[in-house]
């Protein structure tokens, strides 16, 4: 397992990416007050939500993902305004959980709540114990 600790302002390119291998796993505990990622995203190998963790600390209020790639992971950054941005006709699935202060997508997205990140995700004293789908 990794573990990152991100401090100040973050802006990775178009040509970037996160890559998680199978059998690994990485949280980020991200203090910076915003955190970009464009291109292929987090590429998470490991196919469960678990195998990323991104934790905004409360100094962190804005997370853009402006990749345009499938998203599997937690988050959990409740004082972030998160925008998830895709474009064109394509549709780009996210599975996982988003634990954060706002939710803007740009572009055609399906949201898949994975139910198993209410025991994966250490919420700091918090758990989920209802949802409403949208």
């Amino acid at each position: 397992m990794w573990s990152e600790r991100v401090t100040t302002s973050v802006n990775l390119p178009s040509d970037a990416e996160i890559e998680i291998p199978a059998n690994k796993s990485l949280s980020m505990y991200v203090g910076a007050p915003s955190f970009t990622l464009g291109g292929k995203g987090v590429v998470n190998d490991t196919g469960v939500s678990s195998g990323f963790q991104y934790y905004g600390l409360p100094s962190n209020t804005s997370l853009t993902f402006s990749a345009n790639a499938t998203f599997v992971g937690q988050i959990y950054a409740p004082e972030a305004n998160f925008t998830l941005g895709g474009g064109g006709n394509t549709i780009y699935d996210f599975a996982g959980l988003s634990l954060t202060k706002s939710v803007t997508m740009n572009g055609h997205f399906n949201f898949h709540f994975d139910e198993a990140s209410v025991y994966q995700l250490k919420l700091f004293g918090y758990s989920s114990i209802s949802w409403d789908e949208m």
